[in-house]
């Protein structure tokens, strides 16, 4: 039976694509496979960080504890014997105790992640501004741990490269919708868009990317959305969530 080169031919390259297409397909979804553990492996990483954060913040106000019992001892004994002594001496404390304002909402891993990063930016003179009225009990304590711990954890990183610093954060609660609005000054020379994605010019750039990247991955296991918007050297990241 005689077979025509032709059809030898288009069988070839029909094979050809064949092979060429599951190889794509594989690959695909091979990568997609490392991106899920990269971004698994990043929550799990930020868990372990804001939990030795959380330690040692337990720690230090242990501390403050044991010196304020200290120090409340003295100022009883001295406040009758000698008022201007206890004057001096509560003046001097004062002096020595950081004012940092506290989140309390009925959400308490909220609260651990304001009062964590809130402490952080403290410790690096940033003012951290924040307006709570959704305590987002709709988030599951693992995702919004990635979510809000990647969003500051950029905020804090970014305002490195800025001469004036500052962090603006709302929780907004309306009819049909909770936004959240993250707000920082940023070096606007080294943010990049390359396809739609955002990329910065620190070492570390591909981390950043994949932070934004589980961000949006999280936001959308909760029919939400993210936006990010640079205007006057203004970095503004939008998370809005239908309530379901």
């Amino acid at each position: 039976m005689y077979v025509s080169m032709d059809y030898i031919q288009l069988g070839f390259m029909v094979g050809i694509f064949f092979l060429f297409g599951r190889y794509h397909i594989i690959l695909g979804k091979k990568s997609q496979e490392l991106l899920n553990t990269q971004l698994k492996l990043q929550s799990e990483e930020f868990q372990l960080k804001l939990r030795d954060e959380l330690t040692h913040a337990n720690t230090e106000n242990k501390k403050l504890r044991h010196d304020l019992k200290h120090h409340f001892t003295v100022l009883q004994s001295k406040i009758k014997e000698d008022p201007e002594y206890a004057l001096e001496y509560v003046k001097q404390l004062s002096d020595h105790v950081e004012i940092v304002t506290y989140a309390n909402t009925n959400n308490e891993i909220l609260n651990y992640i304001l009062n964590t990063k809130a402490a952080i930016a403290h410790q690096m003179d940033i003012p951290f501004e924040y307006k709570i009225s959704d305590a987002l009990l709709f988030i599951n304590d693992f995702d919004l741990i990635s979510i809000l711990g990647n969003a500051l954890d950029n905020a804090i990183e970014a305002l490195q490269f800025v001469k004036e610093a500052w962090i603006h954060m709302e929780i907004a609660s309306y009819e049909d919708t909770v936004i959240i609005k993250i707000e920082n000054p940023c070096d606007s020379a080294r943010i990049k868009w390359n396809d739609d994605v955002l990329s910065t010019s620190k070492k570390d750039k591909d981390k950043h990317g994949y932070g934004l990247k589980n961000i949006k991955e999280q936001c959308e296991k909760y029919q939400g959305s993210m936006e990010i918007n640079i205007e006057n050297a203004i970095f503004q990241l939008i998370l809005s969530f239908l309530k379901i």
